[in-house]
């Protein structure tokens, strides 16, 4: 992530009301106890106990003034625009009042006897602010981090349930799909049947078996056409627990280890700070050439450091050290003299003390950050694989219900039309004719005797048009070698190739009394493949473009057509599959 990114996700980070929290002050307060030490007790030289009872009343206003500003304005100014500004004024504000506050106990107590009003309000806003800014620039990714990895934990989970739940419900469905055909249509086809055991009953026959095609075969395989089945989402087992945080990494990338516009901001504003609580205000002023100097030379060697080079964490440790302690080494080496005393040496030098300290933090979050960042893609990556995976056990369940259709529409459907034509060939039924019949609707009850599979042999599948057709209607196929060897790999276009052929063959007997059907496939390019199957029965009427088939060919097919050649007196069904469509599984 670049730096103006990093950036800004801290300006952001820096509005959220999230931040005034108790969080927030348990970071600060090891802090407000360094400087109490370094600023107040050392300063002064008052080694009193006040000092405690300063700090305790400093602490209580500060969570005072949050907890009443949580409840007033604060959520209402930090969601309007410049969120990232207003959280930095008011950490500032916050922070400025306690300094006030401690000044003014402390005059009271006669742990001091005068106070510089303007530097203790100054001073307090600056350290306010760098508190909030060190906080966000530190915790605000380890929380974003935490948030997202819940979250994708918790898909994770849910898919992996899901996954192991799917061939279980698969079953199932498939076992309720074959009772309900069963129960549906069985029945009346063992009906008529029965009726069959003399030539009187043939009229009644015919019209049983056409209003078992019209009122039951049909509407049943519509309905389980549009009943499309999904996997609900399952519920996530159990909350994932929060990932651990490490120091840095066992080997990690020098240069993303730094945070240059945070540095700066932060180093620059501290050295300022130290310098004025130290030597006023107009010393401070004087030395902003070093402090922006030491800015310079921080720059310089970060950008000189190799963009591939990685370190150990010991050796990462020490390169660290020794670049940030170059932010403040000129302000250091240029007010040496001032030092008199250990009090002021010990306060002075966390001039170069502090950018250190506060540069290794920003480096670890920056580091974890990009750490994190991979194991987030990576979780990513997973959830997204295993969402295919649930996508292809949907698919699966839509071409359970879909293949109980084909069987409905196609399988069934052509062996009663098949004894339909039979039974309407002549006025006076011979026994073999009867028992051709009776074959015709055994293969019926046979279609809905198992669960059909999700895989077929096309070769297998056409003789089976071939015997359910014979005597009735001649098919005869040719298929180019590039179609066949697509079709041995590719299960979804066998399924779709034999569910069109049976569709247009039962259509060119039921619609155009054809007694001869030639079906051709080929491959064209890499993309199509092509089926053409043409008849010598009359021309199709355009109502039948309307129906269940017509319905199936547009799913099926990426296009199709239905045309009459009147010079060779023969209709002829196009359809185009889409290769990779069909690879994928998405008819």
């Amino acid at each position: 992530m670049s730096g103006a990114k990093r950036g800004f996700k801290t300006y952001y980070r820096l509005g959220l009301i999230e931040n005034w929290d108790w969080p927030l002050l348990w970071f600060s307060l090891p802090f407000y106890v360094l400087f109490t030490f370094l600023y107040d007790v050392l300063i002064t030289g008052q080694w009193s106990l006040l000092w405690i009872v300063t700090f305790t009343a400093g602490t209580v206003l500060e969570i005072l003034l949050v907890v009443a500003a949580k409840k007033t304005f604060l959520p209402w100014l930090l969601s309007k625009p410049g969120a990232g500004i207003y959280g930095l004024l008011f950490a500032g504000f916050v922070n400025s009042c306690r300094n006030l506050l401690v000044a003014a106990m402390a005059l009271d107590f006669q742990l001091e006897e005068k106070i510089d009003w303007v530097q203790r309000a100054i001073g307090g806003f600056a350290s306010g602010a760098v508190f909030i800014l060190i906080f966000v620039s530190i915790a605000g990714s380890r929380i974003q981090h935490d948030s997202t990895m819940q979250k994708q934990k918790s898909i994770q989970r849910a898919l992996v349930s899901q996954r192991a739940e799917s061939a279980t419900i698969l079953a199932a469905e498939n076992q309720k799909l074959l009772a309900q055909t069963q129960q549906t249509l069985l029945p009346r086809i063992d009906q008529i049947a029965n009726m069959l055991t003399t030539n009187r009953a043939r009229l009644e026959s015919i019209q049983e078996l056409r209003a078992l095609v019209a009122d039951q075969v049909r509407p049943l395989s519509e309905q389980l056409r549009r009943g499309g089945l999904s996997l609900s989402q399952a519920q996530p087992p159990a909350e994932v627990t929060t990932v651990k945080t490490q120091f840095f990494i066992d080997r990690f990338n020098l240069s993303k280890a730094f945070r240059p516009v945070i540095l700066l901001i932060l180093g620059g504003a501290t050295q300022f700070l130290i310098m004025q609580m130290l030597f006023g205000t107009a010393v401070a002023q004087a030395n902003l050439l070093p402090i922006a100097i030491g800015s310079a030379t921080l720059l310089l060697l970060i950008a000189l450091i190799p963009k591939h080079k990685v370190v150990t964490r010991k050796s990462g440790m020490v390169y660290l050290s020794l670049i940030l302690s170059t932010i403040g080494a000129p302000l250091f080496l240029t007010n040496l003299q001032r030092v008199q005393d250990l009090a002021t040496a010990l306060m002075f030098s966390m001039v170069i003390i502090f950018p250190i300290l506060m540069g290794i933090a920003l480096g670890n979050s920056a580091i974890l950050d990009l750490a994190r960042e991979q194991a987030e893609a990576q979780v990513v990556s997973d959830n997204s694989r295993l969402e295919r995976e649930t996508s292809l056990f949907e698919q699966r369940m839509w071409l359970a219900k879909r293949n109980w259709s084909f069987v409905v529409h196609g399988t069934v459907q052509a062996a009663l039309t098949a004894a339909i034509s039979r039974l309407s060939a002549s006025e006076e039924l011979e026994q073999y004719q009867i028992d051709l019949v009776l074959q015709d609707l055994q293969r019926a009850k046979d279609g809905l005797s198992k669960t059909p599979e999700l895989d077929i042999d096309l070769n297998t599948a056409l003789q089976a048009v071939v015997s359910t057709w014979k005597g009735i209607c001649t098919v005869d196929w040719h298929f180019t070698e590039r179609a066949t060897r697509l079709l041995t790999r590719d299960v979804n276009a066998r399924m779709c190739v034999n569910e069109i052929i049976k569709e247009a063959v039962s259509n060119a007997v039921r619609h155009g009394e054809a007694n001869q059907v030639n079906i051709e496939l080929d491959r064209t390019g890499d993309e199509l493949l092509v089926v053409t199957v043409s008849n010598n029965g009359r021309a199709p009427r355009q109502e039948l473009r309307n129906g269940v088939g017509s319905q199936m060919l547009d799913e099926l097919t990426l296009s199709w057509s239905l045309t009459y050649n009147r010079a060779q007196a023969k209709t002829i069904l196009e359809a185009k599959l889409a290769l990779e469509s069909i690879s994928r599984g998405t008819l």
